[in-house]
């Protein structure tokens, strides 16, 4: 390769790195001008095991580092620093967890998880839309008595909505390695309630 080849590639590479930079920043003053106009909002996630090896063995990625750029992006593209996330559970390992704490959007609140040294609780009670809910990281531990709906992690699964145990599961792989709105809760959680309503209907009699 000569030498004037060699520049022309040099400029064109340094030209696309511009482009793409230059798209970025504007892609993040959007999103920013985007956050201001909208009222702040309330998140769920769980499971997210920032740096955790072996989480991300299991994951559709295989690789910790793609897991890590996945749910990063994922939540700074939808969480505002006006926002609040409830984190319930297994959030990123030990020597990791003040670097992903720091760099994530939003206010955060820690539900403690089997797999974490730090949390704020173990379990709460919070309203959400006019609905109560539970929040807790492992679904085995909510009390024999209580009747309402429970938002947990824990069970690295696919389902979201467990309708017969009124469970609403926010684990990252089942919300697809993305925090879900309390809007969004709320409507499935509506959605459900409705269809058990109609379920435990009786059956019209006809004569």
């Amino acid at each position: 390769m000569d030498t004037k080849t060699a520049f022309v590639i040099c400029i064109a590479v340094l030209t696309l790195c511009l482009i793409v930079t230059v798209f970025a920043l504007l892609q993040a003053a959007t999103r920013k001008r985007k956050w201001k106009k909208r009222m702040p909002q309330t998140f769920f996630i769980a499971d997210t095991h920032f740096d955790d090896s072996y989480a991300a063995r299991k994951s559709p990625f295989r690789s910790r580092r793609i897991m890590n750029v996945v749910l990063y992006r994922n939540w700074n593209r939808k969480v505002s620093k006006y926002d609040t996330v409830y984190i319930l559970g297994d959030f990123a390992v030990r020597h990791r967890w003040d670097y992903w704490k720091h760099i994530l959007n939003g206010r955060k609140i820690f539900i403690k998880g089997n797999h974490d040294s730090f949390g704020d609780k173990e379990k709460e009670y919070e309203a959400f839309g006019g609905i109560q809910f539970l929040l807790l990281h492992d679904p085995c531990r909510v009390p024999p008595d209580y009747t309402g709906w429970a938002i947990h992690g824990h069970i690295h699964e696919s389902y979201m909505v467990n309708k017969g145990r009124r469970l609403f599961c926010v684990s990252a792989m089942a919300l697809h390695y993305s925090p879900i709105n309390s809007y969004e809760v709320i409507r499935l959680v509506k959605k459900a309630e409705a269809e058990l309503a109609k379920k435990m209907e009786p059956s019209a009699k006809w004569n």
